[in-house]
């Protein structure tokens, strides 16, 4: 996810809030109070934060994150200014863990699993493109920082955090042969790539050409490649079958979460992973820093075990 969608269509919301309500329960476990770095004050740095999980309901996961992928739309939102800025803002979509505790209705998730979160926490489910398996496309999808969450009426923090609740519809299962410090390169960059080379039919006999061959691009290379397609990197000047763009995209053209379940299962299959730095909660504003520099050869993986408390 590249950006903040807009805010649920008032239908969208009305029937999200409606969901939620029907799935309550005596049983509801109560919010968590939980350790976060987020921005508090507009164009501000990432301090330590103590934000509150909604109540999960029968059909949520708890997660203790583990790690959580960096992406530069997270600078570009902690830097907003004015008006626009929402704030505190815990950024962070690519999320990684393991289950904590589960309602009784994802009790397929046991305790201990390994699972991610990716750009979305929640969509309509009855739209046409929910329909479909493309919620990214609902309107009334709820991105997993900084937008509104119809469930609440607060605002959704990400993944620099250490725990997360989510909808079992939006939980991604980690492949056992994938390092979960891998996985979390993927949910952002990785399905942009792997959903641009899937929707043509890469494959044997094709030609795939990456204008850049830096973090992005590399990943893109590396996913073409698996797929058996011959790549060019940097894009030779000869006509290519598909060219592709690691530049940024428009929140309504990230995978859906199908397709991101897929891409980890492929990744695990071919040995595919991206290059990246881990980084600590002390490094995270250099990390910023670097990203608006453009100082970057790779990615950056945040380890949450260096951000204190909910231990």
């Amino acid at each position: 996810m590249i950006g903040r969608p807009k805010p649920p269509g008032l239908d969208a919301a009305a029937k999200i809030r409606a969901r939620a309500r029907s799935r309550q329960g005596p049983a509801a476990m109560m919010p968590d109070a939980v350790s976060a770095l987020g921005v508090r004050v507009a164009g501000g740095p990432l301090v330590p934060l103590e934000i509150r999980r909604r109540e999960p309901g029968p059909r949520d996961v708890v997660i203790d994150i583990l790690f959580c992928g960096l992406c530069d739309c997270d600078v570009r939102e902690g830097r907003k200014e004015g008006p626009a800025a929402r704030l505190p803002l815990v950024p962070g979509h690519q999320i990684v863990g393991v289950v904590a505790r589960t309602g009784a209705g994802a009790a397929d998730l046991e305790p201990g699993a390994r699972v991610g979160v990716g750009a979305l926490v929640d969509s309509c489910r009855e739209c046409a493109p929910c329909r479909a398996g493309q919620e990214q496309l609902c309107a009334g999808s709820v991105a997993t920082y900084g937008a509104l969450d119809p469930r609440t009426g607060d605002y959704t923090h990400g993944g620099y955090s250490k725990r997360i609740v989510v909808d079992r519809d939006f939980v991604l299962r980690i492949p056992a042969a994938l390092d979960l410090a891998v996985a979390a390169s993927l949910p952002c960059a990785g399905i942009r790539a792997y959903s641009t080379l899937l929707h043509p039919g890469v494959g044997p006999g094709s030609t795939v050409g990456v204008p850049d061959p830096g973090g992005r691009g590399a990943l893109a290379a590396r996913l073409a490649a698996a797929m058996g397609a011959a790549v060019n990197v940097p894009a030779a000047a000869d006509p290519l079958q598909v060219v592709i763009d690691t530049g940024p995209r428009v929140p309504s053209l990230v995978g859906s979460v199908a397709e991101t379940r897929q891409l980890l299962e492929f990744c695990a299959k071919h040995q595919v992973a991206p290059g990246f730095e881990l980084v600590g909660a002390q490094g995270l504003n250099k990390a910023w820093e670097r990203i608006l520099a453009a100082d970057v050869q790779h990615g950056f993986v945040l380890d949450l075990a260096t951000l204190g408390g909910n231990d």
